[in-house]
C-alpha cells in the first residue's frame, strides 16, 4: 500500500473531526520520516559578527549533530521557544580538516579556541563535567557560519545571507550582549572562563582574521542587498 494512499485514506477517517491542518499535522507525524533533525543531540549557545563590521553582533543558539566523518551540522535560532526563528547555519571542522583547505577558503572560517576559553560558549544544560568535556573538543575546531535572517531588523529573511565570524580576543564582544545571555541562562562567563583555565590553548591560523564582506550591505547595516 504507497504511502500516498495511506495518508489519503488517513484524511477522509478523519472527516470533520479534524480541521485541514490538524490532519496533515497527523498524516505527517504518522507517515514522514524526519531522521536527520532527529540525529541533533548538541545544543550550545554563543555569539556571531558579520564579517567586515564587527558592531554587527548577534546571539545564536546552535542545535547540533554529528556526523560519521567528524563533521558537526548545526542549525541556528534567535532564541530556544517553539517559534524561535531559524537564522542560519554552521559547519564545524576539526584542526585537520581545517588545514587542508585553501587560503581562501580558510578566510571564510572562524576558530573557536576564545569564544571557548573565554565562557563565551555555553552548553546549557549539561552537567559542568560533561560540558567541560565538550568544549576541551570544541577548542580547537573552526566554524562557517551564515546568518539568513536578522530578525530584529527584517520581519523576514530578506537579502543576501551573511558571513559571520566568531571573536577571539578580550574587548570585541559587546558585554551588554553577553551580560543578558548570562542572566537568562544563569551562566556567569567569567567564572566558566576560570573553569576552563585548564583547557590547553591551542591556538589559531591567522588567515582567518581575514575578514572578506560577504551579504553585508556597503553601510555595514542589516543583510546586503536582493540578488
Amino acid at each position: 500500500m504507497s504511502r500516498l494512499f495511506v495518508l489519503a485514506l488517513f484524511g477522509v477517517a478523519c472527516g470533520v473531526a479534524c480541521g485541514r491542518g490538524e490532519a496533515l499535522e497527523e498524516g505527517a507525524d504518522v507517515l514522514q520520516s524526519t531522521k536527520p533533525i532527529e540525529q541533533i543531540d548538541i545544543f550550545v549557545n554563543g555569539f556571531h559578527y558579520a564579517s567586515g563590521d564587527m558592531s554587527m553582533q548577534e546571539e545564536a543558539n546552535h542545535y547540533c549533530s554529528r556526523k560519521e566523518d567528524g563533521l558537526i551540522q548545526c542549525v541556528l535560532y534567535d532564541g530556544t521557544e517553539p517559534d524561535a526563528n531559524m537564522i542560519g547555519i554552521e559547519h564545524i571542522v576539526s584542526r585537520e580538516v581545517f588545514d587542508a583547505l585553501s587560503a581562501d577558503e580558510k578566510a571564510l572560517w572562524h576558530p573557536h579556541t576564545y569564544e571557548v576559553k573565554s565562557g563565551a560558549l555555553i552548553a546549557p544544560g549539561l552537567p559542568p563535567a560533561a560540558e567541560h568535556e565538550l568544549m576541551e573538543m570544541l577548542v580547537s575546531t573552526y566554524g562557517k557560519t551564515w546568518h539568513v535572517w536578522h530578525p530584529g531588523e527584517t520581519d523576514l529573511p530578506e537579502g543576501t545571507s551573511t558571513l559571520m565570524k566568531g571573536f577571539y580576543a578580550d574587548g570585541q564582544l559587546d558585554p551588554g550582549l553577553l551580560r543578558a545571555r548570562d542572566e537568562r541562562f544563569g551562566v556567569d562567563a567569567a567564572e566558566l572562563a576560570r573553569q576552563r583555565a585548564d583547557i590547553e590553548d591551542p591556538g589559531f591560523d591567522e588567515v582567518v582574521l581575514e575578514e572578506p564582506r560577504v551579504g553585508v550591505c556597503e553601510d555595514g547595516v542589516g543583510p546586503g542587498p536582493r540578488g
